[in-house]
């Protein structure tokens, strides 16, 4: 459930019925045939607007409010296009524009070319600031779908975080960068790490069975049941730790499937048999979490009633997982911080549920109504012709308890998506989305309006080459940049 509410909390609906590969094209979802338009040479063209309310929201001051009412004033506007040409295959263009009615504040440009960006534009002045770039995603395939651009993102985040915070002197390297490439492989080494992660999987297994006791229970409707109890310390965890760490660096199949992934940093950091020892070391002098405890309980026809996994992390957050058949929910605490949240397991269309935070703050709780729509792909006619139609809608109510400081609210978003018959033909979606304080408080709206376009000419960078080496170069060019905005939506004429 949770993989389905982020996405439509994005506006991206139609990311849920996900096209495969060789899906005929007919049956495409909107959002699905925009992504394979725009993988192959196609332009996607966009703008956001927003109108916020004069009140401020609960949970602003009045002056922050009206910043961001300034800001709103204001449209961006922005174009993307990839390149399936010959000589310019793997380029790409991002273009962004601060609007203000139909005058352009501020335009900002990243270009893609082989392995780098290039970034410029008015709040970079005559710097044309260069950047490592990654392509084997976006080249892997003729055309990308919604999950192909989905990997693409997701290995571009991995692959900027990794250059934007580096590995000081002495320091290990981050393993996001590595965690985001191998989620984004093909399906082939997918089945080939599957496959090497068997004996590890199976010793985890093995010991699991080795720490659960199982008992006889007497049901309150008088039945006989069972219970069965997985329980371990920390010096229970600390062995089969080790007992991992032995397994893996012992295992040459799956070494040489991750050393194609890594860096030589990161090579030698987690994949040189001699870490072993280090590893040991460390965890031999490690204060690991409290017990662990993993709880089933099952009626007498075998139906499991409740299950309680009570996970302890060394950073100090415990995190507690419950199901009792109809209801699941999630807990995580530290240090006097809490956050639950419960929702129904089989929940078709409409989620319902509680919610509460802790905090040395302040705690606040209610109860929240999450309803999902998508609709099917149907034909419709207008003055211009047949076309396609899509329509997606989601809407979530927030409500406090007895006594909670803040007010109902209502968050509601609204999706339209139209085509041509032919898989050639313009797509567009239209994204409408509202937020509003019950009883006559604070509210906003945003709107996104996307379409595919033929193919525009791309720029060709100028400026003067900066290539900053250190995080903090990049943080001075990012905070320049923001100054820079700032100034520029400030100081337009109203």
């Amino acid at each position: 459930m949770i993989r389905r509410i982020v996405p439509v909390l994005l506006c991206l609906l139609f990311m849920l019925p996900v096209p495969a590969a060789g899906e005929d094209t007919a049956t495409l979802d909107i959002a699905g045939l925009m992504a394979r338009q725009v993988s192959g040479n196609s332009s996607l063209l966009f703008r956001i607007s927003a109108e916020l309310s004069d009140q401020p929201p609960f949970f602003l001051e009045a002056d922050q409010w009206q910043s961001f009412r300034t800001t709103a004033e204001n449209t961006l506007e922005g174009s993307y296009i990839f390149s399936r040409a010959g000589e310019t295959l793997g380029n790409s263009q991002l273009t962004l524009s601060l609007m203000r009615d139909e005058n352009a504040l501020s335009v900002l440009h990243l270009n893609g070319r082989d392995g780098e960006w290039q970034i410029w534009g008015d709040p970079l002045g005559d710097r044309l600031v260069i950047l490592p770039r990654d392509t084997s995603v976006l080249l892997r395939d003729r055309y990308l779908t919604l999950a192909d651009w989905g990997a693409v993102l997701l290995r571009g985040a991995g692959f900027a975080q990794a250059e934007w915070d580096p590995p000081a002197e002495g320091q290990w390297p981050a393993l996001w960068r590595l965690i985001t490439r191998a989620a984004t492989q093909d399906a082939e080494w997918q089945e080939r790490f599957e496959a090497a992660l068997t004996p590890l999987t199976d010793q985890i297994s093995a010991w699991m069975q080795g720490h659960t006791a199982v008992t006889l229970r007497k049901n309150e409707d008088g039945s006989i049941g069972t219970a069965s109890l997985l329980r371990a310390d920390g010096e229970e965890l600390r062995r089969e730790i080790l007992d991992l760490f032995r397994t893996f660096y012992s295992d040459r199949t799956l070494m040489n499937l991750l050393r194609p992934l890594m860096t030589r940093q990161e090579a030698e950091s987690y994949l040189e048999p001699g870490m072993a020892l280090l590893y040991e070391d460390v965890l031999g002098r490690m204060s690991l979490p409290d017990t662990f405890s993993l709880e089933r309980l099952y009626d007498g026809e075998g139906n499991m009633t409740l299950s309680t996994l009570v996970m302890p992390l060394a950073d100090g957050t415990c995190i507690t997982w419950k199901t009792d058949g109809t209801t699941a929910s999630l807990r995580a605490e530290k240090e006097g911080k809490a956050l639950e949240i419960s929702w129904p397991e089989n929940a078709d269309g409409t989620v319902e549920g509680t919610f509460a935070l802790q905090t040395p703050e302040g705690s606040w709780s209610g109860r929240y109504q999450l309803i999902l729509s998508m609709g099917a792909v149907y034909e419709d006619e207008d003055a211009s012709g047949r076309k396609r139609r899509q329509q997606g809608e989601m809407s979530l109510v927030i409500v406090p308890d007895e006594g909670q400081s803040f007010p109902a609210q209502t968050l509601t978003v609204s999706v339209e998506g139209t085509s041509g018959l032919a898989t050639d033909q313009p797509a567009r979606v239209y994204v409408v989305l509202d937020w509003q304080e019950l009883g006559g408080g604070a509210g906003a709206r945003l709107v996104l309006q996307t379409r595919t376009a033929a193919a525009i000419r791309q720029t060709e960078a100028v400026g003067e080459r900066t290539v900053p080496e250190t995080r903090e170069d990049r943080e001075r060019i990012l905070s320049q940049m923001l100054a820079s905005l700032r100034d520029t939506i400030l100081n337009a004429p109203q």
